[in-house]
């Protein structure tokens, strides 16, 4: 976005030798015509980085896919973030649209949990994220670092950040507390020790006030100050170096326009490009492109919740009732999903409309065993000695009735000379 800004109002790409877009599917093609246009007029080599089958543009997308198939891009193939095997092999399936059996082997795998209703599911999520926390990661940072609960949709991501909250409320862990008011008549409560996610960019270092705060910054409240202002720490780290822990103020009016929101969940599409250890991720509302990435930010596991009640249609429900076994939720709640991911359509081109479609395939006719016996039994039975005699009948009838019709006049002559010598013809005859 900062690019696109300064395209329009600044000197643009001038300088700049080679741009990389990450994330590039999610760039829409308004916005990539505008960085094309301007690298054309700069000489600046771009390179885009992304995944058609992750999250893909909010407004019209599409041209990651054909401009990678028109420059021939390069393709990455091997997946080195998971790695469990089991896991590897199921998003290999995914990747060929067989979602129903990728979800099969997560759950085979045990990453894969139904329940009956979302609360339920919730409920599971918050609980998993707990005990992992206490056993695993009780300093924040690390909670941050290796720890991601993720649902597609605000609401849930909401429901989730407010349970999260009340779990560390609850065990004594969080200190001062304050609301704040919201934009929309929403409130955000924050204690210090939270775990917050910055919403906000706000380029301190470029008017000399400190340190970049930036849009995705995931940190924890370090103070509350009695005029409201709200201190945040988050983990910096560089390859090579130390972890370093850097800190910057927010105002009221900063965090009433909506600058920091609770850290502990987030958005699929927040989590874009994050890697960590494990994720927890809520299912309903999540299609196959938001999915894909949902179930892929862990290194050691990556975990799906679906309640059934929200993902399984109404006829569906009515006809077989609640389920009786977990074995029997859990293949349903897989049906009904899978049948959600294969409704998401991927973003194609304007100019698909306009090509000739693909010429047809030639049609290759493969006999069945049905096919085959009928057949052999109409081989047998064109070699039965009624269906030969049969058949040379009719081959000579019509070389009999041309026969009978040339000697038509001949016959009609022998007759003549029959009745002349006083002989009548047999069928004249009294007696033959």
């Amino acid at each position: 976005a900062s690019w696109l800004q300064q395209i329009r109002t600044g000197a643009g790409l001038s300088g700049v030798d080679v741009l990389v877009v990450d994330e590039a599917t999610m760039v829409d093609d308004r916005a990539a015509e505008v960085l094309m246009r301007e690298a054309a007029r700069t000489g600046t080599k771009l390179i885009g980085i992304g995944d058609p089958l992750q999250l893909q543009a909010v407004a019209a997308g599409g041209w990651f896919k054909e401009v990678h198939g028109l420059v021939g891009g390069l393709t990455l193939t091997e997946n080195r973030r998971q790695e469990d095997a089991a896991e590897r092999h199921a998003l290999e399936v995914w990747r060929t649209g067989d979602h129903n059996q990728a979800l099969r082997l997560l759950a085979e795998r045990g990453r894969v949990h139904p329940t009956e209703s979302a609360d339920e599911a919730r409920s599971q999520i918050l609980t998993v994220w707990d005990e992992l926390r206490r056993d695993r990661w009780r300093d924040t940072h690390d909670l941050l670092d290796e720890l991601v609960v993720l649902a597609a949709r605000n609401s849930d991501v909401d429901a989730l950040n407010a349970g999260a909250q009340q779990i560390r409320r609850a065990a004594g862990e969080l200190g001062t507390e304050r609301t704040y008011a919201l934009p929309g008549g929403d409130r955000l409560t924050l204690a210090e020790g939270d775990a917050v996610r910055v919403r906000a960019n706000d380029y301190r270092s470029r008017r000399g006030q400190g340190p970049d705060l930036l849009n995705g910054y995931r940190a924890v409240v370090s103070q509350l100050a009695e005029d409201g202002r709200v201190e945040v720490t988050w983990r910096a780290r560089e390859r090579g170096q130390d972890d370093a822990y850097v800190s910057a103020w927010l105002t009221p009016e900063q965090i009433a326009g909506g600058a920091l929101s609770l850290g502990y969940a987030m958005t699929i599409a927040a989590s874009q490009g994050m890697t960590c250890d494990t994720s927890l991720m809520y299912g309903h509302g999540a299609n196959a492109f938001a999915a894909y990435p949902g179930l892929t930010r862990g290194k050691k596991e990556n975990h799906l919740w679906l309640p059934l009640a929200v993902i399984e249609s109404e006829e569906t429900r009515a006809r077989l009732g609640a389920a009786r076994t977990d074995k029997e939720r859990l293949e349903r709640a897989v049906d009904a999903y899978a049948r959600f991911l294969g409704q998401s359509r991927p973003d194609s081109m304007v100019s698909d409309l306009f090509r000739e479609p693909p010429a047809p395939a030639p049609t290759i006719v493969v006999p069945s065993p049905t096919s085959s016996r009928a057949v052999s039994t109409a081989a047998a039975r064109a070699r039965s000695p009624r269906h030969v005699q049969q058949r040379e009948e009719e081959a000579t009838a019509p070389r009999e009735y041309q026969l009978t019709k040339e000697q038509k006049q001949r016959l009609e002559d022998m007759r003549e000379e029959r009745e002349l010598a006083g002989t009548r013809a047999w069928n004249q005859r009294p007696y033959g």
